[in-house]
This record gives structure tokens, C-alpha cells and sequence, in this order.
């Protein structure tokens, strides 16, 4: 469809519009919790309402938090987000929204650790619960964002509408993997860290009209506007290899196996790359 035209390569595909939510002209107050396996427990809240006995000015918060133990031992991940706006009627015809969210995932799970492969080509059968790598390792993101609005209804059913929109993207991997192959006899190999930093800055400014005009005796609905992007992104790896290529990654125990503590290097090598970009589109 067009969406698959406008939006990917050609192949079938779409695109989802996402709208902010908005704060409620009355009060209204929700709350959600969960609990099921592998310690998932999970808490919601949702309050709004007007501020004032006009209800001129109403505001609108949500936060969600989420702690989850997942398949493998040791491995958890915590998940919450926090959001805000406010909706003043500056005049009868005229609104200004500002708001703000933030969003943070902490995880210690593998990353991209498969199958571990012998090097006689046979793949160790592990228990599913295993899991192979450090104490240390994270997968950390954030997501930080602000916006304001403002909205000029027109007495002949037009609709213009400025935008602001700030976004700051932040994200670290700590994490290790196997390169290559593990002898069958001392389950030693390769083992490579990572120490990954990155973060993105978005700016987006938006002004647009839209509404009804007639034109060769039919009614249509027309829609005029501009934007701006400008994004500034900037990222950088650091591989370390402070193990020797005789480092055992997992141990015999019992008919079983049993993970090593991989170690958590000192970052003293200088990173392998660092990627920075700056783009502008309008």
C-alpha cells in the first residue's frame, strides 16, 4: 500500500502513527498490577484531570515499572517509564501542550552468545537455564524527550499547529562473546569483551494548516506544512581481549556444566572505532 511505498523499500510493509496521549478535561485515575513467573511483576498508574475549576488547565501523568527475572539464572531485566503533559486553553480557540517522558531498560542477559560450537564441529548441549558470561555484563538504554505545542483553531474550521520536539537516545553495552570455536577437551576459547557507549540528540520543529476549501464547486480537505530535523549521533566500540585463548567458558559439573565468572577487564585499550554523524532534514 502507500505506506509500504512512502515508508520502506518498495516491499509490503506500513507505518504506525503514534499520538501522545492527552491529558482528560475530567478526573480519571487507573492502576494496574501484575505478577507471574520468573519474578514478572509489573505496576501501572494513569492520573488526569483538570487543574483548575474552569478546567482551563488539566495535566495528565503515567508511569509504568516492570522487574522480571528471565529464563536463564542470573539473568533479570528492570524496565520503567515516567510521563507528563499539560493542556492550557490559552483562549477559546488557542492551546498550548507541553510534556515530557522518560523511558530506562537495565538488563543482564546474553547478548550474542548462540549454540557454543566445538571445534570439532559438534555443538555443546547446555541446560537451557545456563548462562554464559560475566556478572558485570549490562545492556543499559534511555530515552529522554520533551515537547510543546501550540494549536489556533480558526472560526472556518482550519487548523494550524506549531511543534517542538527534543529527544536524547543514550545506550551502553557491556557485554562479552565467543570468537570462534571451543576445544571439546578443556572447553577453553576465544573470549572477546565489548564496551560500547553511544548517544543520539534529536531536534524536530513542525508547522502545519490543515482543513476544508472549495474549489470547482467540491469541498476538499487541504493540508500545508514545513519541518525540520537536525540529529546529531555519535557512537564508539572498545574490543578488549584481556583472556588468553586458553580461557575456559563454561566447566564440567556433575554430568552437567557450570558458567565461569568471566572476569571484567580494565578498558585501557584505545576504542576500535567511534562513529559521529550530523543530519538535517526538511
Amino acid at each position: 500500500g502507500p505506506s509500504g511505498l512512502l515508508d520502506a523499500m518498495g516491499d509490503a510493509g506500513g507505518a504506525v502513527n503514534l499520538v501522545r496521549k492527552h491529558a482528560p478535561s475530567e478526573f480519571v485515575a487507573s492502576g494496574h498490577l501484575m505478577g507471574g513467573t520468573y519474578d514478572n511483576f509489573l505496576g501501572e498508574f494513569d492520573l488526569g484531570g483538570p487543574l483548575n475549576h474552569s478546567k482551563t488547565v488539566r495535566g495528565l501523568l503515567v508511569g509504568t515499572y516492570q522487574n522480571q527475572s528471565l529464563m536463564q539464572d542470573t539473568t533479570w531485566q528492570h524496565n520503567k517509564l515516567i510521563y507528563g503533559t499539560i493542556d492550557a486553553d490559552l483562549t477559546h480557540n488557542l492551546l498550548l501542550r507541553v510534556g515530557g517522558s522518560y523511558s530506562g531498560q537495565l538488563s543482564h542477559q546474553p547478548w550474542v552468545n548462540g549454540p557454543i560450537t566445538l571445534t570439532n564441529g559438534q555443538i555443546l548441549i547446555l541446560p537451557r537455564s545456563l548462562y554464559v558470561g560475566g556478572t558485570w555484563e549490562r545492556d543499559y538504554g534511555s530515552n529522554l524527550d520533551s515537547f510543546a505545542e501550540l494549536q489556533y483553531k480558526t472560526a472556518n474550521n482550519w487548523l494550524i499547529r506549531a511543534s517542538a520536539d527534543y529527544t536524547q537516545n543514550v545506550y551502553n553495552y557491556l557485554n562479552t562473546f565467543l570468537d570462534g570455536n571451543v576445544d571439546p577437551v578443556t572447553f577453553a576459547g576465544s573470549v572477546t569483551a565489548l564496551n560500547s557507549p553511544s548517544h543520539e540528540h534529536n531536534k524536530n520543529f513542525e508547522v502545519f494548516a490543515t482543513g476544508p476549501a472549495t474549489l470547482f464547486g467540491r469541498t476538499d480537505q487541504f493540508t500545508f506544512g514545513a519541518n525540520y530535523i537536525h540529529m546529531n549521533q555519535w557512537d564508539r566500540n572498545y574490543y578488549d581481549q584481556p583472556y588468553p585463548n586458553d580461557y575456559p567458558c563454561v566447566r564440567p559439573v556433575a554430568n552437567s556444566y557450570d558458567a565461569t565468572n568471566i572476569p571484567m577487564p580494565v578498558w585501557t585499550m584505545q576504542p576500535y572505532n567511534t562513529n559521529s554523524g550530523r543530519e538535517h532534514t526538511s
